[in-house]
């Protein structure tokens, strides 16, 4: 008995011992994963800025309205797709996709306003600016961002998914956004202007006849159009980037099935500061019997504005490309034949002619000698009266 009472105890302690031993172990877990997050964090910030570990592409999301968040030196008013007009935003409020914005500056300093459209994502202006936003439908993923005058910027996550916002101007249209880029708008009576500018992160550019797949990091372009749409300049001004220039169609045959198709023909060209190009487009008139088809001239110059490409086409017309026409095959036996009669009667034009200079010739070859022949007594005693001779 005396055993037993010593070891009931012992096996308490033990047991109790035991436990607390599993409860320092499931403590002493915690504490790590807890110090877990706090190191992340640290790495984080001492990681560059280009490489922000809250947001990644497939976790992004939009919010459902946008909110103004900051408001300098002007006055926001907002437009909302309900209408109802003009009201003055409200910092702190949210607004509906769909609206139309505009910042006016207030005199005192230089306006700024920003919205907050997503997690680190935001639209801002500069100066006296506007925009508008696409109407979305409930739970649309992606977002456009139409631009109407002055500096208008976007401030997005650098690993954001492709596809997910688009910049549109009338001209052309921007996609596949990440980072920071502003555009400048100015409209005058000769017709539009936008500079875009790439602060960091890249974006794609495209227009009609023209694409710039992807502008990175200081890259910056002027893109000019005219009023009626038929005039289109690019000017590289910051950086190297490639443009990819629509130069129509050219029908090739496949050589498994023999049949012909039509395949796109590009030019690559190099848009360093300085270089240009040049597009324009003339609609050919149906009133006087042309088709109604775009023709369009293509032209790149080097910074030194020399002449470094120049290409013509009409619009999905292989017989038509690069300033000349290929015409395909006659049925030449009409023509043969016409040929033949034209040179049988210049043939008989030619032995009638030939006939009468002959008949000509004789005559004048008669009289020449009946006329040699009266003279020649006349003359004879004269060539006789020589010396003797």
């Amino acid at each position: 008995m005396m055993i037993r009472k010593r070891t009931f105890p012992d096996k308490v302690a033990c047991a109790v011992f035991a436990a607390c031993a599993v409860f320092c172990a499931f403590a002493q877990e915690a504490a790590d994963e807890s110090a877990a997050p706090a190191a992340e964090n640290a790495t984080d910030e001492a990681k560059p800025a280009e490489a922000p570990a809250v947001q990644t592409g497939k976790e992004f999301r939009f919010m459902p309205l946008m909110r103004l968040k900051e408001v300098r030196g002007g006055n926001v008013e907002i437009s909302s797709p309900d209408g109802g007009g003009w009201k003055a935003a409200v910092p702190g409020r949210y607004y509906p996709f769909g609206s139309e914005v505009r910042l006016a500056g207030d005199g005192s300093a230089e306006a700024f306003a920003r919205f907050e459209i997503g997690t680190k994502a935001s639209v801002t202006l500069s100066g006296n600016s506007s925009f508008a936003t696409r109407d979305i439908a409930i739970g649309e993923k992606t977002r456009a961002v139409l631009l109407k005058s002055g500096t208008v910027g976007l401030d997005l996550p650098r690993s954001l998914k492709d596809g997910l916002i688009t910049v549109v101007t009338p001209d052309f249209v921007c996609s596949n956004l990440a980072g920071e880029s502003k555009f400048e708008c100015t409209e005058s009576a000769d017709g539009r202007e936008v500079v875009v500018r790439v602060v960091t992160g890249s974006l794609s550019l495209e227009g009609r006849h023209y694409k710039i797949v992807r502008m990175g990091a200081a890259n910056q372009v002027r893109v000019c159009t005219s009023t009626d749409a038929l005039l289109t300049s690019l000017r590289g001004e910051s950086g190297d980037y490639k443009v990819s220039l629509d130069c129509g169609v050219k029908s090739v045959l496949d050589p498994e099935t023999g049949a012909s198709k039509d395949v796109p023909q590009t030019i690559e060209y190099g848009l360093s500061p300085k270089c240009a190009v040049k597009i324009w487009r003339k609609v050919s008139d149906k009133a006087a019997g042309g088709s109604g088809r775009m023709a369009v001239a293509v032209q790149t110059f080097d910074a030194q504005g020399r002449d470094k490409n120049f290409r013509t086409f009409f619009e999905a017309r292989s017989n038509i490309n690069s300033g000349e026409l290929i015409v395909p095959p006659k049925d030449t036996s009409k023509e043969e034949a016409e040929k033949t009669e034209s040179a049988a009667t210049d043939v008989e034009e030619v032995s009638a002619t030939d006939t009468a200079s002959s008949a000509a010739s004789s005559s004048e070859s008669s009289s020449s000698e009946s006329s040699s022949e009266s003279a020649a007594p006349a003359q004879a005693p004269a060539a006789d009266s020589g010396d003797g001779l």
